[in-house]
């Protein structure tokens, strides 16, 4: 036993130091990340006018969709990876990014042949724009540029699952804060050209796949050459595993995306887009304060996999119980400041006159409450591969969401839709969320180690 704490304690503690690494580095990095938001919107308010920001912001409230494209196979590494490298099995490691990479490859390359054989039907001006305000070709063309991009992202995104599922949280949250900046500067050149709408939205959207791109070169040269995947290593018999793995994580990762990320959608089919901006101004800067929140505990998912594979169940729940702490805090700080001044904050920082409703911006803090004090719950979770629960709960609320929201945006109009949202949550997703922790740990509890261990991950290959 003696001999088991000493190999566990290094463990233990490169664990930790990494987990606190990673959340500094997520707080820095979203910090940073927030500026372009900050500095990109009332830049495009003002030289995009109002119909073709509310169309920018739905393109980007839609690339969230593109997310279930990768079949849930970077969830999986994030779930399957930290165990095979605990067991130091790194030819079934590279053999799982390798045949990760394959799978998304072509994928990106099949959609974006679908997009563009669309371009000629000029369908998706309907889509975006059903009122016919901003010119139909434009539109259309900018649309599927724009989601070209987003595919292409896929398989580029990859590697900030990679980052994390090596406990290197803290360069993962770096990338993506240079992924959130790198649009500031070519859409100011853009704008500074007056290269017109369809440019500098286009400009905006591009930049971001291109640090994923440069980061993905960094990673496999600089910080791990021995993962490098290679076409001789895509082993579709390790996939069984992550592909069946994969499959939950996508259906859940789907239901996630139809419930949070068709407001802005919603809300231009029922109201048009101009509703769009007035409500999506204030939703994208709690978005921006949430996903600061949700980014402090993404490092818990690959520390909570090392930790379970090696049956530290009390280092689990100690950590869990501290960061829903943590995060409950952290989004009360942000949040109250908003909900009280949020009309004369936005005005200031948009520099235009903005009705921001304290309807709107206290339904959008509790929303992100909720969701602040659940994510280290669904942490453990999907470190130990329990994703049924949370795919009920998220299912439940996607479903009932979509027609509640439209309703309550008809009715009441846009300031109420994140209400709709708050009592869902607590309706379909809280209790799922409890009964899927206490799951996970019976299981590893009564196994000793969670059910996706590298020998698992061999065995279901």
């Amino acid at each position: 036993m003696k001999v088991m704490e000493d190999l566990a304690q290094p463990a233990t503690t490169r664990r930790t130091k990494s987990l606190l690494r990673g959340i500094a580095g997520s707080v820095v990095s979203r910090g940073l990340g927030v500026l372009a938001p900050l500095l990109l919107i009332p830049v495009m308010l003002r030289y995009l006018g109002p119909t073709y920001a509310g169309l920018w912001m739905t393109l980007i409230a839609v690339a969230a969709l593109t997310v279930f494209a990768d079949l849930g196979l970077g969830n999986g590494l994030m779930t399957r990876l930290p165990p095979a490298l605990a067991s130091n099995d790194l030819a079934l490691a590279r053999r799982l990014v390798s045949s990760s990479y394959a799978v998304l490859s072509v994928i990106a390359l099949t959609v974006t042949a679908f997009l563009w054989a669309t371009l000629p039907l000029g369908l998706w001006s309907s889509v975006f724009d059903p009122q016919g305000v901003a010119d139909p070709r434009a539109v259309n063309l900018l649309a599927v540029a724009c989601l070209t991009a987003f595919t292409v992202n896929v398989p580029c995104a990859l590697v900030t699952r990679l980052f994390y599922a090596t406990q290197r949280a803290a360069s993962a949250a770096l990338w993506q804060a240079a992924a959130s900046l790198a649009p500031i500067l070519p859409v100011l050149v853009f704008v500074g050209l007056d290269a017109g709408p369809v440019a500098v939205v286009l400009v905006s959207v591009i930049a971001g796949p291109v640090v994923n791109l440069i980061s993905t070169g960094w990673f496999f040269t600089r910080i791990s050459p021995t993962l490098r995947p290679a076409r001789a290593l895509v082993a579709w018999n390790d996939m069984g595993g992550m592909l069946k793995l994969g499959a939950q994580f996508f259906a859940l990762t789907v239901a996630l995306v139809v419930a949070n990320s068709l407001d802005n959608l919603i809300i231009a089919q029922v109201l048009g887009l101009a509703a769009v901006t007035a409500f999506a101004v204030p939703a994208r800067v709690f978005l921006q304060l949430g996903q600061v929140v949700s980014l402090i505990n993404v490092p818990l998912w690959a520390a909570n996999a090392d930790a379970l594979s090696r049956g530290e169940i009390a280092w689990v729940r100690r950590v869990t119980r501290r960061m829903i702490l943590v995060s409950t805090a952290a989004l009360v700080t942000v949040s109250v400041p908003l909900v009280l001044f949020g009309e004369e904050l936005i005005s200031l920082w948009t520099g235009e006159p903005f009705d921001v409703p304290v309807l709107l911006t206290s339904g959008l803090a509790v929303w992100w409450l909720l969701m602040a004090s659940l994510s280290p719950l669904f942490m453990v979770q999907n470190a130990a591969g329990v994703i049924r629960p949370q795919l009920v709960g998220w299912s439940a609320y996607a479903i009932l969401s979509i027609p509640a929201k439209a309703y309550v945006a008809a009715t009441e109009g846009a300031a109420a839709v994140p209400w709709v949202g708050v009592g869902l949550l607590i309706v379909t997703v809280v209790p799922t969320a409890l009964h899927g922790y206490r799951v996970a740990m019976r299981q590893v509890a009564s196994t000793g180690t969670a059910k996706v261990s590298a020998t698992q991950v061999a065995a279901d290959g």
